[in-house]
């Protein structure tokens, strides 16, 4: 075969003739690989080819693409690699460029898409409750999902956690998100804010009662709503005081609280009463004696039980004595009785 296409080419130069030999160009790609990707995106490469003999070309390919990727031959010394990237990690791929006319060469063209995590973002979400109560469920808000993705799709779904405590007081906490793991997602983590506010806590004065000239009582508050054991010592309790004095009047007067001050708890102040009661003042007729036909004595009354050095002149009425017996009333024993007599501050007893 050799020896007679020699013999051919030397009767062709015999003849006059120009001969000239031209050898056989493989096909060459003249594309350039899109080798990178991220989980979710949209994939495309336009294979191109050239062959300088214009010889025909198949387009062949080796390897495992990416999941949702496919590829076409345009039967043109074309093709497309494309489609939505849902697969993670490294693919090698040949293309093979064979021609299928002429002399038959080929070229491959080797390269590996890489397909990496898609960004995803956690965000705490903030919270809110009262001092002495349990933290409540904390939850997650997601940025980033692709391809209907939500994070029941998760492998490890993270999760939100706080050091705050059911005893831990009134303020702000950060709530923290992590532990989440995907083949397909990477993890950025946004802290969220737990908000412990004040529970009520209901301050009372008690109410007290005491007699006009006594001194006042010891004024006590009582407390509603005290949680985690708390007792007034974890306050800055609020003040108490009543405008009655031992020598104010008998009636009602307000029991007043005032400021106080409490980390965990908003105070609610109730205010009570004081009420002074009518002392007892005992009144009593005293004896006199008379001989038969003298006029009756000057009756006088003695007093148990004045204070505040109040005296007779004191009263809002004074009793009055007075008897039956007359000037012509027989020797005997005659009673002196006591009527009226009133007074705010007195219980009179005749």
């Amino acid at each position: 075969m050799v020896r007679s296409l020699l013999l051919l080419c030397l009767l062709w130069v015999g003849l006059g003739y120009n001969l000239k030999l031209y050898a056989q160009v493989p096909p060459t790609f003249t594309s350039t690989p899109i080798e990178t990707g991220v989980f979710g995106d949209a994939y495309s490469y336009p294979i191109e080819t050239d062959d300088a003999d214009d010889d025909a070309i198949d387009l062949l390919i080796a390897g495992t693409l990416p999941a949702n990727l496919t590829f076409t031959d345009n039967g043109d010394g074309t093709a497309l690699i494309s489609g939505t990237l849902l697969q993670t990690g490294s693919f090698p791929i040949t293309i093979t460029a064979q021609e299928t006319t002429g002399a038959l060469q080929s070229a491959d063209l080797v390269f590996t898409i890489t397909v990496s995590k898609r960004t995803l973002t956690v965000t705490a979400d903030d919270a809110s409750r009262p001092y002495g109560s349990a933290n409540p469920i904390f939850s997650l808000s997601y940025g980033g999902f692709v391809n209907g993705d939500n994070s029941a799709d998760l492998d490890t779904p993270p999760t939100a956690s706080t050091t705050a405590s059911i005893a831990s007081d009134a303020g702000t906490y950060i709530i923290t998100a992590s532990g989440g793991s995907d083949n397909n997602y990477d993890f950025t983590y946004q802290p969220g804010t737990l908000t412990i506010t004040q529970a009520a806590l209901t301050a009372t004065a008690e109410d007290k009662n005491r007699l006009y000239g006594a001194m006042n009582p010891a004024l006590t508050i009582i407390y509603t709503g005290f949680l985690n054991g708390d007792d007034a010592s974890a306050i800055t309790p609020p003040s108490i005081s009543t405008t009655a004095v031992p020598g104010s009047d008998a009636g009602s007067y307000p029991i007043n609280l005032s400021g106080g001050s409490a980390i965990n708890y908003i105070l609610n102040l109730v205010n009570g009463t004081l009420v002074v009661g009518q002392a007892t003042l005992t009144a009593t007729a005293d004896d006199v004696l008379r001989t038969y036909g003298s006029p009756n004595p000057v009756l006088s009354i003695s007093y148990i039980g004045f204070v505040n050095g109040d005296d007779a002149s004191s009263l809002d009425a004074a009793p009055i004595a007075s008897t039956s017996a007359t000037i012509t009333s027989d020797v005997g024993t005659y009673p002196i009785t006591l009527s009226g007599g009133t007074d705010t501050n007195y219980n009179l007893i005749n």
